[in-house]
């Protein structure tokens, strides 16, 4: 109209037909007056309700607007945008699938991978604590052989039990870290000289242990109380145990007592450590030493 092609005072009805929007001109009563060709015919309670508010006709939504006399309604055509909007709701459910997919993956790799640390771990521990738990199979099938001395080897069997158990959560927190309180050590000196009592020995334990220790030290000291312990088990009468550490140093000093004097002078070994070994009449003393840095 603007250019002149079209004369702006005729041919409205035709100029509005061969519009390529889709639109309808209604009176106040809905009645049409102009439609173009592409326009779908439209229910009335459609009408009233696009007054309001857009309304979703599916591949369509029809809008309105008020004019002197009545109103317009258009379609705006969404069948594209509802084609790209479906391609993306079936990429969304593949990348969906495929996440759970690789999710599920990830969850048992996961999985295997913890199965397989705990069964290293559970490896390593059967591996360091088999002398003991052999020894224990070993007092169990005398205590059933000969059941008269049954109390005898129980009580040495919870003395080696309480190595075990102390001597497995050493190797658990080692797994963890370098270094936890010395106290451990203290903790596991404790225990096994509680279950030592059942065998009628008598036991004290003086220590000062405090600070940060490294696993290894704690570990090393342990195994020395423990091979003292099963080597002088049938001849315990007392042990007294002190043990210190201070300046990244970890001591232990055992004194057995035993029933009647040794025949000769056991040997001790510590890993990482020095160990010196004396007899004075049926006492046996055992003195210790291990150095080491403390690494959190």
């Amino acid at each position: 109209i603007q250019s002149g092609l079209i004369p702006s005072n005729m041919n409205y009805r035709e100029l509005f037909v061969q519009s390529t929007i889709a639109a309808q001109i209604v009176d106040s009563k809905q009645k049409i007056h102009y439609a173009s060709a592409s326009a779908a015919p439209i229910d009335q309670t459609l009408m009233e309700q696009a007054k309001h508010e857009a309304v979703d006709l599916g591949d369509a939504i029809l809008h309105s607007q008020a004019i002197r006399g009545g109103h317009v309604f258009w379609q705006d055509d969404v069948k594209e945008i509802n084609s790209l909007a479906e391609h993306l709701r079936e990429a969304n459910e593949l990348l969906g699938e495929r996440y759970d997919l690789m999710k599920a993956e990830v969850e048992l790799k996961e999985r295997r991978l913890q199965a397989e640390e705990k069964s290293r771990l559970y490896d390593r521990i059967a591996q360091e604590i088999a002398p003991q738990l052999n020894k224990a199979d070993a007092l169990l099938q005398q205590s059933r052989e000969h059941p008269e001395k049954a109390n005898a080897l129980l009580s040495q069997v919870c003395v080696i039990s309480a190595y075990i158990k102390r001597r497995a959560n050493l190797i658990l927190l080692g797994e963890e870290k370098t270094a936890v309180s010395a106290r451990e050590l203290e903790s596991c000196l404790r225990e096994s000289l509680d279950n030592l009592r059942l065998c009628g020995v008598i036991t004290y334990l003086d220590c000062r242990c405090e600070g940060q220790a490294a696993v290894k030290q704690i570990i090393a000291m342990y195994d020395l109380f423990e091979e003292v312990t099963e080597k002088l088990l049938g001849q315990l009468s007392a042990m007294m145990v002190t043990a210190e550490y201070a300046e990244n140093t970890l001591r232990l000093r055992i004194q057995a007592g035993c029933k009647e004097a040794l025949s000769t002078l056991p040997t001790f070994t510590l890993s990482g450590g020095t160990v010196t070994c004396d007899a004075q009449d049926e006492d046996l003393i055992i003195e210790a030493m291990a150095k080491g840095g403390a690494q959190a």
